[in-house]
């Protein structure tokens, strides 16, 4: 279990194997209920935030499902093999 605690050691210790002026991406995708509660924690780390994004639930599935739609599209109309 992730507890803030952790989240926090493991941002300092995030921090300090990125290069200075280096950019790190971080995300909070197995529980995106906690997304606000880990953009605070980035922010009360030693990181300097640039910009933050929500890139929606598991935005993988989301682009997945885009791709059977269009594969599937593709095969009804004989361009693709499927």
């Amino acid at each position: 279990m992730v507890t803030n605690q952790s989240v926090s050691v493991a941002l300092g210790e995030a921090y300090q194997v990125t290069r200075r002026g280096g950019r790190a991406l971080l995300t909070e995708f197995l529980n995106p209920q906690r997304f606000a509660g880990f953009v605070d924690e980035a922010r009360a780390s030693a990181f300097r935030i640039d910009t933050v994004e929500y890139l929606h639930d598991r935005l993988w599935y989301q682009f997945e499902s885009w791709f059977k739609a269009v594969r599937h599209r593709a095969a009804s109309a004989g361009s693709f093999a499927a």
